[in-house]
């Protein structure tokens, strides 16, 4: 078996978060040391920055979120909004058409299994909001719980009877 890692990756930081599309490409968004986020893939025993493969899109390689989304592709958040890839095609998402991406920051979360798309929006004075996307394309913000505030969620999961629960960040 070969190293995957021949080149030097000393820029990249100890955070790494994997990602597989469904042509079995491995991906992965690391963290770099001024604590910008950009994403390569493993191909033939190496790593390839994905701003090297979509040259359009990612052209100043920063990545504010990946993570994998629907059956086997990855949704991306950039500064030219989000994007999806899967088998080396990357488009730009229809939840661009549903939220504005040019003044704020849109992280998808999760799309559940009612296929509802939810996700953080930060703006440009930094307030996050969590809002939902409906299959009807509705857009909705989410009221949260008193006391607790956008600002410190971190991630969204979906138990196995539908119901939602939040990592936050403790001050």
């Amino acid at each position: 078996m070969q190293p995957v890692l021949q080149q030097d990756t000393t820029f990249i930081g100890d955070e790494f978060s994997f990602m597989e599309t469904s042509d079995g490409m491995v991906w992965f968004v690391g963290s770099l040391y001024d604590h910008q986020k950009a994403l390569y893939a493993i191909r033939d025993d190496s790593i390839i920055a994905a701003a090297s493969i979509f040259k359009d899109e990612l052209e100043d390689n920063i990545v504010y979120h990946a993570g994998a989304w629907g059956r086997k592709g990855i949704i991306l958040s950039t500064q030219k909004g989000l994007f999806t890839i899967d088998n080396l095609d990357i488009q730009r998402d229809a939840l661009n058409k549903q939220i504005s991406t040019e003044q704020q920051i849109v992280i998808p979360l999760l799309q559940d299994r009612m296929r509802r798309t939810w996700m953080y929006v930060v703006d440009k004075h930094r307030k996050a909001t969590l809002m939902s996307l409906n299959t009807r394309g509705e857009l909705s913000s989410v009221v949260l719980p008193k006391g607790f505030s956008a600002n410190h969620l971190i991630k969204l999961f979906e138990d196995r009877d539908g119901g939602l629960w939040s990592s936050i960040l403790l001050e």
